[in-house]
């Protein structure tokens, strides 16, 4: 293909231009579009342990510093504002159950966006991702609570990071585009 004269025009075979300046570009869109090629693996596993651990961080902290403010401005004095901060992050209060609900919303935002990015028909980047975020959780204190409401917690966003994963794949793998190959002549 030779390439136009003009730099900025495009080419001749991309796009067949009318003789009439004022009808549309001539474009055929019967053809299916070009399939999507993978993702790198590495970035997909990034991307999903930002908005994992990251997102459920920044979440919390925020969610801490306007509680703070809400019960200064309320008129409670330094030392019993520390007692009330740390009596509402015990397990099972309000403020400790929010944090693990958006947390667990994360968790699955994370597993979908691993998914989407490395665009594979198996689960093997959100099982490294969820493998991540259970590191990261141990070592950002998950277990100040317990070694089983670690392990409870732990469990719950793996699956939730599964469970994103697997909402991706539903939609785009569905079971007619990827097939399995056979490993015996013997199952046909």
């Amino acid at each position: 293909m030779t390439m136009p004269d003009n730099p900025y025009q495009t080419p001749a075979a991309n796009l067949a231009m009318p003789d009439d300046p004022y009808q549309a570009p001539a474009v055929d869109l019967t053809a299916p579009p070009e399939p999507r090629q993978p993702g790198a693996l590495w970035k997909a596993v990034l991307f999903g342990v930002l908005i994992d651990t990251g997102g459920t961080l920044a979440f919390v902290t925020l969610l801490a510093l306007g509680l703070g403010i809400a019960l200064s401005v309320a008129g409670l004095p330094p030392a019993q504002l520390e007692g009330e901060i740390q009596r509402l992050q015990q397990p099972f209060s309000g403020f400790w159950l929010t944090s693990i609900a958006v947390g667990l919303g994360f968790s699955l935002l994370g597993g979908y966006v691993c998914a989407r990015i490395a665009h594979r028909p198996s689960l093997r980047p959100v099982y490294v991702l969820a493998a991540c975020s259970f590191v990261f959780g141990a070592l950002l204190g998950g277990l100040t609570n317990g070694w089983i409401l670690f392990l409870l917690l732990s469990a719950s966003g793996i699956a939730s990071n599964l469970l994103g994963g697997w909402l991706y794949q539903r939609h785009h793998w569905p079971a007619r585009q990827y097939q399995p190959p056979h490993t015996s002549k013997a199952l046909d």
